[in-house]
Parts: C-alpha cells; structure tokens; sequence
C-alpha cells in the first residue's frame, strides 16, 4: 500500500494540472448575435437572430452559400433556418427541413467569440472560423 499511494498522489496531480490547462471560454450569446461570414469560404454566411421558437428554448438564425443560394432566396423557417442555443460553452445548432418536421442536430464547442470573430469545433476536432460583418 505504501508504494501504491506515491503513485496514486502522482496521477492525481497530472489529472489535476490537465483540467487546470484546459481552456475555458466565457460565452456571451449577446455577440453571437449578428451576420457572420465563413473565414475558409467567403461566400458562406451564417445570420445569429434574437427571434425566439415558440418554447423560448431556442433563437432562430439562417446560414446559405452564395454560390448556390441568395439570401432572398431562402424560405422563411424552411432549409437554411436553424434554430439555436449556448449553453456554457456549448453551441447546439437544430437545422430545419422544409418537411416542417425535421430538425438535424449539431453541437459544436465555442473556443472563440468575441465582437468580430468566432471558432468552434465540432465532436471530431473539425474548426470553423468566422468573421463578423454585421451586428443584427
């Protein structure tokens, strides 16, 4: 037992200075608000709204590429309408389908967002980056 809890003392201490390294983000959903625009491809824009789902749960927010779809274009709460929510560092997207019924899941992890800028990743490591050119 005695030379079990050195070793026990010295896990203890990497785990805990790991969690201490890991980076924390202050989220502020009051900047997410607004007209963003893909940094990788800048003809992608992505519109945060403060109009909320009939929950309350939930805002609503838009997203097209202009190299397939103007923004006039996109049907009111159809395809390219999602729904949004931050919860701690949490961006959990629900993207709705013309059907009415469907709504696809995306949850990414804010590791950015300030006035101009934000970042997140999803759960496989891919990053995306935006710049704001718009308050709403």
């Amino acid at each position: 037992m005695k030379k079990l809890f050195p070793a026990i003392a010295i896990v203890s201490i990497m785990i805990a200075g790991f969690t201490a390294c890991t980076p924390s983000v202050p989220v502020d959903e009051e900047q997410l608000i607004g007209r963003w625009q893909n940094e990788t491809n800048t003809q992608e824009y992505w519109v945060y709204t403060t109009e909320t789902d009939e929950t309350g749960d939930y805002q609503y927010g838009k997203t097209w590429d202009e190299s397939e779809v103007e923004e006039d274009m996109i049907e009111y709460h159809g395809n390219g309408w999602f729904k949004w929510q931050v919860a701690g560092q949490e961006l959990t997207q629900m993207h709705l389908m013309d059907n009415g019924a469907a709504e696809i899941p995306k949850v990414y992890t804010i590791t950015l967002l300030n006035d101009n800028r934000l970042e997140y990743k999803d759960n496989f490591g891919k990053r995306f980056s935006f710049v704001k050119i718009a308050a709403q």
